[in-house]
């Protein structure tokens, strides 16, 4: 069967050769009723297009080119290569792109190896494709890596959102998955991705201080009353969403615009679709809310159809764990209630009907340092620990603070001022930086002139294990700390000097000094009036050695390239660049 295609061709006129995009349509109905909605369907698909007597023998780079609904247009086989390899030219293709007016392209390609992992090459020509993309108002919705029976997704890994490299500066408005793979069915949404959904449902909307401040109230609520643990599987997500909201509300004046970063937004958004409630859950609870009602004939009938439609689209399943449920509401309504009279059913099945939409609760108890004493609910609402008497008011709760005691905290800030201020803000006195960038890109240059800054803040602590005692260092040195302050030491490994003795710590770098992401949170644990600056030393693509979870951990993350530092995250604020080579 031919399919719908785009190819390249070339006219004459008054002979030369003139290069022109030529579309080409098939009028094949089916072909033209081509929907993506997952990773999985693209990957047969591409599959489709490859003889399957060379998928493991040549590597070949093609294009989709779809519409805003996900449906196929056509698509464009860019190019084949050898065994090795093959090359994917981002001109040809969004050329093409542009002639036939798509809206997303997906990027596919085959590894004869059969080994689905993206390569640095991989990495890098995708976040090319990407910002080229961003550019012409067009998406790249994902990257597939195929084999004969196997495939990888960019977008499934998260990877298409903000999770590579320079992606993490896009600002996409859409936080909803482009292509995602099934979420897992349950009864009822967790505690944590109930507050991972609203905190996505934030981005890119103007807020006021009153909105950030509920959100802040219902999180530590969550939290007073257990529902949300330290054992909790996205503690860290919880925790980041809390010291966010925190921060912006302590920055707000009057409304503001809530940003999340690329990279973490795409981790967000991947975690808040992991859980889907079963769409029988949604009709019980409706059933329920009519009990003890009259109700019409125009609600019966329109609960029916809706009923009746979900399970003809295939929203509910056979398998539906509660879908026996749904076909005794189905034959009551049907049949067995009669206008006029009040929604009833048995009492045992109406319990049964509850429980399942019932969510799990937690003994608010366990959140009191009662010493053994009982926990009773006082008029208020709130616990108190006591039999009689007044309620505690959150006074009784062991490590607990109220919405606005947390967002009312106020901080110690560094005093930085000119072009370091405005570069970074002004950060907490135990901020955490980390700067990566190529060789010979100026690292070293920058955290002298940085250190110099510092030390006018206070002491000092350099740690460098490669440069340590080398006569480059004492040139550089020389050039850049003069004149030479003396709350500056220079030491060669860790364990020499006191870190609790130093207001800041430079790690030059990481990578050589052996520090794993553990030890460096216990240094910071250990040592919370300090703060560290990191050094990360660059990949061959381009990436840092030691992956996002550092990023992560750090408030301020920069970039170095050719004498420039760019800060591409910064919970401060400010995410200014700097050419520090022209800077004295």
């Amino acid at each position: 069967m031919q399919k719908p295609k785009v190819v390249l061709c070339g006219v004459e006129d008054d002979g030369a050769f003139v290069p022109e995009i030529d579309i080409r349509y098939n009028s094949d109905r089916e072909m033209r009723n081509i929907k993506f909605n997952e990773s999985k369907d693209v990957a047969e698909f591409g599959r489709s297009l490859f003889d399957t007597d060379t998928i493991e023998v040549r590597e070949k780079f093609i294009a989709l080119y779809l519409n805003r609904a996900n449906e196929l247009k056509g698509y464009y086989i860019q190019g084949v290569g050898g065994v090795n390899g093959v090359i994917g030219d981002p001109r040809l293709i969004f050329a093409a792109a542009l002639k036939c007016l798509c809206s997303q392209i997906i990027l596919i390609h085959n590894h004869p190896s059969g080994d689905t992992s993206p390569s640095d090459a991989d990495i890098m020509l995708t976040r090319k494709f990407k910002d080229s993309g961003k550019f012409l108002d067009i998406i790249i919705l994902d990257h597939i890596i195929i084999t004969a029976n196997k495939y990888y997704s960019f977008a499934d890994e998260g990877k298409i959102l903000g999770g590579l490299g320079d992606f993490r500066k896009d600002n996409y408005t859409n936080t909803k998955p482009m292509i995602s793979s099934n979420p897992k069915k349950v009864n009822h949404l967790t505690e944590e991705i109930k507050f991972i959904r609203r905190f996505v449902g934030l981005h890119n909307k103007i807020k006021t201080s009153n909105a950030i401040l509920t959100f802040i109230k219902a999180l530590q609520k969550s939290i007073s009353q257990k529902l949300i643990t330290k054992h909790s599987s996205f503690v860290k997500h919880i925790n980041y969403i809390q010291d966010t909201l925190v921060e912006f509300y302590n920055q707000m004046k009057g409304e503001k615009k809530f940003k999340i970063e690329e990279s973490t937004l795409a981790k967000m958004v991947a975690i808040s679709g992991s859980e889907e409630v079963y769409p029988s859950v949604g009709f019980i609870k409706t059933f329920i809310g009519m009990q003890g009602k009259e109700i019409s004939e125009e609600k019966r009938t329109s609960f029916l159809k809706r009923l009746h439609n979900a399970a003809n689209n295939r929203k509910i399943y056979p398998n539906d764990p509660f879908a026996d449920k749904l076909q005794k509401i189905y034959n009551y309504l049907k049949s067995g209630y009669k206008p006029g009279q009040k929604i009833g059913f048995a009492k045992a099945e109406l319990s049964g009907l509850a429980c399942i939409c019932k969510s799990h609760d937690k003994a608010i108890g366990n959140i009191y340092d009662t010493k053994g004493k009982s926990v009773r609910r006082c008029r208020s609402g709130k616990y108190s620990d006591a039999k009689r008497g007044a309620c505690s008011y959150n006074k009784g709760l062991a490590g607990i603070m109220t919405a606005e005691e947390v967002a009312n905290m106020k901080f110690d800030l560094l005093s930085f001022s000119g072009e370091w201020e405005k570069l970074i803000g002004k950060p907490e006195k135990n901020f955490s930086m980390m700067i990566h960038g190529e060789p010979g890109a100026g690292k070293t240059v920058l955290l002298l002139k940085f250190t110099k800054y510092l030390s006018s803040l206070g002491s000092v602590l350099y740690t460098t294990s490669e440069e340590f005692g080398s006569a480059t260092l004492t040139e550089k040195v020389n050039k850049y700390l003069n004149p030479l302050p003396s709350n500056v030491t220079f030491t060669s490994k860790l364990g020499i000097a006191n870190i609790s003795d130093y207001n800041f710590v430079i790690f030059d770098s990481i990578t050589d000094l052996k520090i794993s992401l553990e030890q460096f949170k216990s240094m910071k644990e250990s040592n919370p009036n300090t703060a560290f600056i990191l050094i990360m030393q660059n990949t061959k693509g381009g990436l840092f050695k030691g992956g996002k979870d550092w990023e992560h951990e750090v408030q301020i993350a920069g970039e170095v390239v050719n004498g420039v530092i760019q800060i591409y995250k910064n919970r401060y604020g400010n995410k200014g660049s700097m050419n520090f080579f022209d800077k004295n």
